[in-house]
């Protein structure tokens, strides 16, 4: 079990396939369990769905050109958005700024799960609100969890912020000696996981364990 405290920041980064949703939606399990407010920023229409069997979880699916009373939708607690097959990427960002947004000066005490975060917290391009979130969202009680599968265009200024990182096993040699200048001995420890397991490592102390795959139990359906 992951106890989540009350307000963090997180990266979660693994190659394709590496298990980072479902570790993900176990995580959320886990906050719905400890009636933690979230809200999921998915990507993909089937990456994180599978939360919205738990009680009280609403899902919102993005459809292109349709406008959406986003203040009214965060009186639920607990929400996974995810886009229909027709919404292009650049259509669901937009849509997702703007809910962030909306989250930024209307919501509070909620987790924000962000999935592709490259796509907004970019190496030479981070979206405003996420600065935002990033440097006053701690007073709001607001935390994001980061996700990426391409960690070298993932912003290294968010990643220096982050409390934690949980991370897979990597295979390409400059990835993982991208991953060392934040982690040290990173490429140590990327030798010792097996498939689906998963490292944690705390920023404030440099203290780190090896979650193992089979202690990583979702009890909803995943999908990805």
């Amino acid at each position: 079990m992951v106890e989540l405290p009350d307000n963090f920041r997180w990266l979660i980064a693994g190659v394709t396939g590496s298990g980072k949703s479902y570790f993900t939606g176990y995580l959320m399990e886990e906050a719905r369990r400890q009636l933690k407010r979230f809200i999921v920023l998915d990507t993909k229409k089937d990456n994180l769905r599978g939360l919205i069997q738990l009680k009280d979880v609403h899902g919102v699916q993005i459809y292109p050109n349709t406008a959406y009373n986003f203040f009214k939708v965060l009186t639920h607690d607990y929400l996974v958005f995810y886009p229909s097959e027709r919404t292009t990427a650049e259509q669901l960002k937009q849509q997702y700024k703007q809910l962030l947004e909306t989250i930024y000066y209307h919501d509070k005490n909620r987790i924000i799960v962000i999935e592709e975060a490259h796509r907004m917290v970019g190496q030479f391009n981070i979206e405003e609100i996420i600065e935002l979130i990033q440097r006053e969202g701690r007073g709001k009680g607001l935390s994001p969890m980061y996700l990426t599968q391409r960690i070298q265009d993932f912003s290294k200024l968010i990643w220096s912020q982050c409390d934690r990182t949980y991370i897979f096993r990597w295979f390409i040699p400059q990835d993982i000696s991208y991953i060392s200048k934040m982690i040290p001995d990173f490429d140590k420890i990327n030798s010792e996981l097996a498939e689906h397991d998963v490292l944690e490592y705390n920023h404030k102390n440099g203290e780190h364990k090896i979650i193992k795959a089979q202690d990583i139990k979702r009890i909803t359906a995943h999908y990805g």
